[in-house]
């Protein structure tokens, strides 16, 4: 049986300061852009943190944001995480990269993948870092919006 997922955010999250050793926060979302099967992959009332794996399998996850440029510090930062928490012993896949230094009304988007053998049960969830000391913004909306999702392949 087929398992597939999008969901997305459609408004701008602040981000905490969060640099190596300290909490991660957690990307929220509050569309669903298609479930299937229905009612399996996402359980409860929007806004939902957490993917849930329906069938065990090989999935292909995905997840992106959008940073604005600019605000000092040393890297920006996205991680999928499984069953926990997001933190670095729950990782499936991090990515981080400098600050882009574009002119501070652009956002520039960070995305990553991971091909991954899950069971039924697992979930999933997307966490974000950046270390500038002060609150950084994620876009949403219609075209910069932060995505989540995953296929069963196998």
């Amino acid at each position: 049986m087929p398992a597939n997922v999008r969901v997305g955010a459609t408004s701008a999250a602040s981000i905490q300061n969060s640099p190596p050793g300290s909490n991660i926060p957690r990307v929220w979302f509050n569309r669903i852009d298609f479930e299937n099967p229905q009612g399996t992959i996402i359980i409860g009332a929007s806004p939902f943190s957490k993917l849930n794996v329906p069938f065990s399998g090989l999935y292909h996850v995905v997840a992106n944001v959008r940073w604005f440029s600019g605000g000092g510090g040393t890297l920006r930062g996205i991680g999928i995480a499984k069953n926990g928490t997001p933190t670095s012993a729950n990782w499936l896949v991090w990515r981080a990269v400098p600050p882009f230094s574009g002119p501070s009304n652009e956002a520039y988007t960070l995305d990553i993948e991971v091909t991954a053998s899950l069971n039924a049960g697992d979930y999933l969830e997307v966490g974000v870092r950046q270390d500038s000391g002060v609150n950084q913004v994620i876009t949403g909306g219609l075209l910069s919006t932060p995505v989540f999702g995953f296929v069963k392949i196998e």
